[in-house]
């Protein structure tokens, strides 16, 4: 949520965010935390990176932040 916050605010007061995770609670945490400051400014759901262009509108993006954490 912390990186998500931080591109809402830098592009406010416009600026929509695609967000997921694999990790249902990060997601839950992500939209809690979001939904305060950002409402109707983002989406946020439980997925994999690898299904980014079946739900994100093909070009709809400017940029694109991935945090490749690995899962040991």
């Amino acid at each position: 949520g912390g990186h998500a916050a931080a591109i809402l605010a830098a592009s406010s007061p416009s600026g929509w965010l695609y967000g997921f995770d694999r990790d249902g609670a990060a997601v839950e945490a992500a939209q809690r935390r979001l939904e305060l400051e950002f409402a109707g400014r983002f989406e946020v759901r439980r997925s994999n990176f690898s299904e980014l262009a079946q739900w994100v509108p093909a070009e709809s993006c400017d940029g694109v932040l991935m945090d490749l954490e690995s899962s040991r």
